[in-house]
């Protein structure tokens, strides 16, 4: 009863302040700054080099990269410039208007300007990284604009 009563008493309570309420968190004292799954327990690099964490979207049939790109992109390069034995494989993708070979073509040069950038401007080293058009993704008009995009895959 003690122990429940204590439990009540945190009521919504982090005390490691990894974003998991004390009464669900299975790893209490997770250090400051370590990633956790739902229920606080920690999640290793691997796990979570294997995930896409980040995306660059385009205007319609455009490969060209904006100030949110950008800032995406800063950040893609600071996780490569921290971790350097990441390798990256840049996904590009269309939305539905065009040919199939259009789309593709397009895809690859979404992924392929993405890759350019990283090396040219943050000096990624080329052979880290690779580009891949994936082509166009069937969905309904009114999600076109969120398959414009390149997605990050990060592993090791």
């Amino acid at each position: 009863m003690e122990k429940l009563e204590g439990i009540l008493s945190n009521d919504g309570a982090d005390t490691d302040q990894d974003g998991v309420p004390d009464i669900r968190d299975l790893e209490p004292n997770t250090p400051m700054g370590n990633p956790v799954d739902f229920w606080g327990r920690s999640i290793g690099v691997k796990t979570i080099a294997d995930a896409s964490l980040l995306s660059v979207y385009f205007d319609f049939d455009s490969a060209e990269l904006d100030k949110i790109a950008q800032i995406t992109i800063v950040k893609v390069a600071d996780k490569m410039k921290a971790n350097p034995s990441l390798m990256l494989e840049i996904r590009g993708y269309t939305d539905n208007p065009g040919s199939g070979s259009y789309n593709q073509k397009l895809s690859q040069r979404r992924s392929d300007r993405v890759k350019t950038e990283l090396v040219k401007v943050y000096g990624i080293f080329s052979k880290r990284m690779v580009a891949n058009g994936k082509g166009r993704i069937p969905n309904p008009p009114s999600k076109n604009l969120g398959n414009r995009r390149c997605d990050f895959f990060f592993s090791e």
